[in-house]
């Protein structure tokens, strides 16, 4: 773990920056067949666009009978869009299916179960596309999934791939169109792609389900996709779980995602030099973002090349560049057991709303303590990009036993350069790491009991913005907020590997914002559930499905 850097910083003035990559008008682009081939790059727009040609036939200016060109413009290109938040509304959430027999115990079977169940309460309150990677795993989830939702599997359409899913399966082609006048042909739009399914499967190759992890950032209003490097938490050195390499070597077809799901959805594509992971980042909509240094500046992520060792000045940098970050708070560290990840942010803080952060409160005596209270003390020094105070709510940590000997006898072994699952590990355990949902939350379960679980949903209530008796703004409030853009997220619904099955995908419930149910979102609701008027309602069902008890809270 590197040392942590000062706890908070402001960004480096803008005129110190890099050029910007990703400064995409506003507006989701529309979805057409072309959006499954990468956008362009920025680079490869022709020497004679308009804006050069302009530039080329400027007036220029005589001084003492001689002719000197205009002076060039030097200011920096503006920032793009900011990253969008988890409480914006989304198009849809991704779900990673897990199959690895090396890191999910039992052939991924008991986890598999949980992710299904994930899958349909998202799917209670907005499109939920469970993404497999291959044709085989993706059978295996409809049939999984539509029993978890209680529907028959008929009912969860398989896509052969993300586009087209994005283009309702029909591939959408632009048609060329002949014209009566002269036998010209003008290439028309497709018409828009159909609505999203409530809940869905698609083939899209991975290594590991991680999709918090290894999809895109998305800006607001869907206006460009941040894609990271990506390394498996460390790059290929792993040595038995230690050496500081990453969780896997085989990592090619998940550093692709991010480029996939961005193609299939017609989001341009911002490239990053940075090696991150989605799950290191907590944003809160306004050019606000919490990170953790020990994550973020392990040397893991660019090992190999010290000359690419990231420092806070450049992190900061290609953020504000590539995502519009202006503001980033960094905390110390993550959890201790979240080795895999180096201690990622979104399972110790992140952003309910603007000005007000969920933090995983371990108790004194317990292992993760000091960083709790270090975190606390950046959080209470910090202020986001609007020179806002941060207010913090504390969320008890979760008791969980270490991995036990059977579970980790589950768990096929031998593969060279794939970390090892022991018994009498530690358990990364947190419910800051949930699903934000239109109108709610899905938080990971730990069997604690309802009371324990009622706590933690008033809690979620509170942060957003709910309050105890409901009502109030939590879900896109306004303006570009309002606006859809897709929403990456892993099997738990966040970032950082549990790699272990015990926490039940459907986990608490505190729904906020009138019971999060518009008029067409319960009729959609009601199609997918068999019945039910409400988000709590259909909440309510699915979670009694799963393994441990759950505490749904109304607003």
């Amino acid at each position: 773990m590197v040392p942590p850097p000062a706890l908070t910083s402001t960004h480096p003035p803008s005129s110190t920056l890099a050029p910007s990559a990703g400064a995409f008008p506003n507006g989701r682009p529309p979805v057409t067949a072309a959006a499954a081939a990468p956008a362009p790059a920025v680079a490869s727009a022709p020497a004679t666009t308009p804006a050069t040609t302009a530039a080329a036939c400027a007036p220029t200016a005589t001084v003492s009978g001689a002719t000197t060109p205009p002076a060039a413009d030097t200011r920096p290109p503006p920032p793009p869009p900011p990253a969008a938040a988890d409480a914006h509304a989304h198009a849809v959430t991704y779900v990673g299916w897990p199959v690895r027999p090396d890191n999910w115990r039992a052939g991924a079977a008991p986890a598999q179960a949980a992710v299904a169940a994930l899958a349909a309460a998202i799917a209670a309150a907005e499109p939920a596309a469970v993404l497999a990677p291959t044709p085989a795993a993706a059978a295996a989830a409809a049939v999984a999934v539509a029993a978890a939702a209680g529907v028959p599997p008929a009912a969860v359409p398989v896509y052969p791939s993300a586009a087209a899913l994005h283009a309702g399966g029909g591939g959408g082609e632009a048609a060329e169109v002949g014209e009566a006048a002269g036998g010209r042909r003008r290439r028309l739009r497709p018409p828009p792609p159909p609505p999203l399914p409530r809940l869905a499967v698609a083939v899209v190759p991975m290594d590991d389900c991680w999709l918090r992890d290894t999809g895109p950032v998305y800006l607001t209003a869907a206006a460009a996709g941040v894609h990271f490097r990506f390394n498996a938490w460390g790059g290929a050195a792993a040595a038995d779980g230690g050496g500081g390499g990453g969780c896997y070597p085989d990592y090619a077809a998940d550093a692709a995602v991010g480029a996939t799901l961005l193609a299939a959805a017609g989001v341009p594509r911002t490239p990053s030099p940075l090696v991150m992971e989605g799950g290191a980042l907590s944003a809160d909509g306004d050019g606000t973002a919490l990170t953790t240094a020990s994550a973020v500046l392990a040397p893991n992520r660019h090992a190999g090349d010290a000359s690419l060792l990231p420092t806070v000045a450049a992190v900061e940098g290609a953020l504000h560049a590539a995502a519009g970050i202006r503001k980033v708070v960094w905390l110390p560290a993550g959890l201790a057991a979240d080795a895999d990840t180096d201690g990622h942010v979104d399972n110790v803080a992140v952003f309910a709303r603007p000005g007000h952060v969920v933090l995983h409160w371990a108790p004194p005596g317990a292992a993760d303590h000091a960083s709790c209270v270090a975190a606390a003390a950046a959080l209470a020094a910090a202020t986001d990009a609007a020179g806002r105070r941060l207010v913090v709510h504390r969320v008890r940590a979760p008791a969980v036993a270490p991995r036990s000997r059977v579970e980790a006898a589950g768990v096929v072994d031998g593969r060279p350069g794939v970390v090892r699952r022991r018994a009498g590990d530690a358990l990364a355990a947190s419910y800051v790491n949930y699903v934000r949902v239109a109108g709610g939350v899905v938080a990971p379960s730990f069997g604690e009991g309802a009371a324990v679980e009622a706590e933690v949903a008033a809690v979620l209530r509170s942060a957003c913005g709910w309050g105890a008796g409901g009502g109030g703004g939590g879900e896109g409030e306004g303006g570009e907020r309002s606006r859809l853009c897709p929403r990456g997220r892993s099997c738990w619904g966040g970032g950082a590997p549990l790699r272990d099955d015990r926490t039940a995908g459907a986990g608490v419930v505190a729904t906020g914002g009138g019971g999060g149910a518009t008029r067409a979102g319960t009729q959609q609701r009601q199609r997918c559930i068999k019945g039910g008027t409400a988000s709590t309602q259909a909440l309510s069902r699915l979670s009694a499905r799963s393994r441990h008890g759950h505490a749904v809270a109304a607003s």
